[in-house]
């Protein structure tokens, strides 16, 4: 029996199985890069689903009754504040440090109080200066007129001679170095002056500069405002409720929502300056003590232009004004909305008087 031997040569055999694994790694790694490329691939959405129309709805109506009362049409008109008497008060040199403001909103000042003042070093060092020459000057004086006095007390009881000329040489000199360090005395004085400011009326501060550390004066910037306020007077310029407004009428004067009971005044009576008004303003002042005004508050007064009592109404957006009709929609038996005919009267703010049309109780559509 015979056999066959196969002699395999390992460089094959481990050459092909050496080519077998390489393919086996390169197409693992190949789908690999395109896995992974599929996963950054756009993904088309999913269509939405279609809307849904909405069912048409029955609008509800919405109604009011008709009912009975007073129509009214009335306004709020604007007060202003005017005071009687004012007084503004402010610096007259600018661009200096202000030195202090010693007066709040709200003071009672009276005349003669000092409400500012200006850091003026330089005048008041002067000033203090020329004081205290003035005093050695007056002292020197008196020094030479108590010698000469002595002199001729000695020379009456020795009678020894007295030179006069000598002591009315040195008296006049002295004199005229004392006339001119008063007139000097004055410029500074008036100098030192123009650096306070003073209050130069009896009132209340109504508005006062805020003082800041080195702040500098401006001349047409007031420092304070004081008002008298022994009359507080407010204006109302507007032609319809003027002519509603007679001397000696109370109304109630609203300031930050509270009323203060104020009777129209004559303005001629309180001195009011009407230089500047047109003939239709009127002016109120408080009944009693009022409050205490700070600043220029907004203030109002309610009044009643136009009243009827006692009648028939709707609410003014039910009425309709169509091809020279006026009507309303009211709802018959059958809930159906139907127009009406009607007759108007007076138009209040927010209602309006029915004459003829339509019954109290009945409900029309707005």
């Amino acid at each position: 029996m015979a056999y066959r031997v196969r002699i395999y040569d390992p460089r094959i055999f481990y050459g092909r199985r050496c080519f077998v694994k390489k393919s086996y790694i390169f197409g693992f790694l190949f789908f690999l890069f395109l896995f992974t490329g599929c996963m950054f691939l756009p993904v088309e959405e999913a269509a939405p689903p279609p809307p849904i129309a909405p069912m048409p709805q029955a609008r509800l109506l919405r109604t009011a009754p008709v009912g009975r009362g007073d129509v009214i049409r009335s306004t709020n008109v604007t007060a202003v504040y005017v005071p009687a008497r004012e007084e503004r008060l402010f610096f007259t040199m600018a661009d200096v440090r202000v030195e202090g403001v010693f007066v709040n909103t709200g003071d009672y000042v009276q005349e003669g109080d000092l409400i500012a003042a200006l850091y003026l070093p330089h005048i008041q060092h002067q000033l203090a200066d020329a004081l205290r020459q003035e005093e050695w000057i007056l002292l020197s004086l008196s020094q030479v007129r108590t010698r000469h006095n002595r002199a001729l007390y000695e020379a009456g009881v020795t009678g020894s001679p007295v030179d006069d000329e000598q002591f009315r040489t040195e008296i006049n000199q002295l004199t005229f170095e004392l006339e001119l360090l008063r007139r000097r005395l004055d410029y500074l004085q008036a100098e030192n002056e123009t650096r306070y400011v003073w209050a130069g009326m009896n009132g209340v501060i109504t508005d006062v500069m805020v003082f800041t550390e080195g702040m500098l004066s401006v001349t047409n910037r007031a420092v304070a405002v004081i008002a008298d306020q022994a009359h507080t007077i407010f204006e109302i310029r507007a032609t319809e409720p003027a002519a509603l407004m007679h001397v000696g009428n109370v109304f109630d004067l609203y300031i930050n929502q509270v009323p203060f009971p104020a009777e129209v005044i004559d303005p001629e009576v309180y001195g009011v300056d009407r230089a500047n008004t047109q003939g239709h303003e009127v002016y109120l002042t408080f009944v009693g003590d009022g409050p205490l005004i700070i600043g220029r508050p907004i203030a109002w007064v309610y009044m009643e232009l136009e009243a009827v009592r006692d009648v028939i109404y709707v609410p003014t957006v039910a009425i309709n004004f169509i091809n020279e009709r006026t009507l309303v929609y009211v709802l018959d038996e059958r809930g159906i909305r139907v127009a009406r005919d009607v007759e108007i009267g007076m138009r209040g703010n927010f209602t309006t008087e029915i004459i003829s049309g339509l019954t109290e109780g009945e409900a029309v559509v707005l």
